[in-house]
């Protein structure tokens, strides 16, 4: 009997099955992939890999996967503009003085805009070309959550984890890793994408091929993610939602079939797109979640 590896439950129901996206846009799997739905918690997971993890994820393999491209400076190109997001999001304040640890950090964007205000800055990347880069540039660094409990255990004040835990094989046992690492006082934000995106049911035959994806092996709507984070341990937790994208990209995945990103739009004024986005936000079926969940 397969159950869920966040609640336990058995029961189940499909909640796609199709083609999904291979890396970037236009790489498509040829097979067909079962997304099932727990009907407990509301988690959607992709079927479990095989292979062992611990080794993809520090593979250049699983870097292309995640559209980065093995590279450090292919990681920059790509991430260094989140940051403004994310900052955005937690202030830059609450780092001063702070020991905080970034999970699943990459080449380490999130911990270069704050390496001057936080005390201590821990890296955790399992990718070891990027861990080399990281020492170099004078982070502690540790591969997993659970390599750096034996010196930080109870010992952070802000720990981070942007767009990661739809990547892992366990989100639970990482989350509950990451409890231990935080202070009585500590707190965790984390971001991952939306499953009530409205896009799904917007384009429902072209735009869940394009959402689903095989580098992500969990989907969180705001009342699973809410779930998991209790189930790990923390309380309260607040969900913050963020719609990355305008109401133009639509209008092209309308006409064009294909992401454009954040684009501009003779046809579409920035107030509009303000609106847009404020709408979906209040409605919880916005493209992207943030969470803030204290330890205590």
């Amino acid at each position: 009997m397969l159950l869920c590896k966040i609640c336990g439950s058995s029961g189940y129901s499909i909640a796609y099955e199709g083609a999904i996206r291979l890396g970037k846009f236009g790489n498509t799997s040829s097979e067909n992939y079962v997304l099932k739905k727990c009907n407990s918690c509301g988690a959607i997971a992709l079927p479990s890999p095989t292979q062992d993890l611990s080794s993809y994820y520090e593979s250049e393999s699983y870097r292309n996967e995640v559209d980065d491209g093995a590279e450090v400076r292919d990681y920059f190109k790509t991430h260094d503009s989140e940051q403004i997001r994310n900052l955005s999001i937690t202030g830059s304040s609450i780092y001063r003085d702070k020991v905080v640890a970034d999970i699943g950090c990459g080449g380490g964007s999130f911990l270069d805009n704050i390496r001057g205000l936080a005390k201590k800055a821990i890296a955790i990347e399992p990718s070891i070309k990027f861990r080399e880069h990281l020492v170099n540039n004078g982070y502690v660094t540790f591969p997993y959550v659970i390599d750096a409990l034996s010196k930080y255990e109870n010992n952070v004040d802000i720990a981070v984890t942007f767009s990661v835990i739809e990547h892992l094989d366990d989100p639970l046992m990482t989350l509950k890793q990451i409890h231990r690492l935080l202070s009585s006082e500590g707190k965790l934000y984390l971001s991952t994408p939306n499953a009530d995106d409205f896009m799904l049911k917007a384009l429902p035959d072209i735009y869940p091929s394009f959402y689903y994806r095989k580098a992500h092996l969990w989907y969180f709507t705001p009342a699973s993610l809410s779930k998991l984070l209790e189930i790990a341990g923390y309380n309260k937790i607040k969900i913050i939602p963020y719609q990355r994208f305008g109401l133009s990209n639509f209008l092209m995945w309308l006409k064009d079939g294909k992401p454009k990103g954040d684009c501009v739009s003779e046809f579409v004024s920035p107030v509009m797109n303000s609106v847009w986005k404020s709408d979906l936000e209040q409605k919880l079926i916005c493209d992207y979640l943030y969470v803030e969940a204290s330890r205590d």
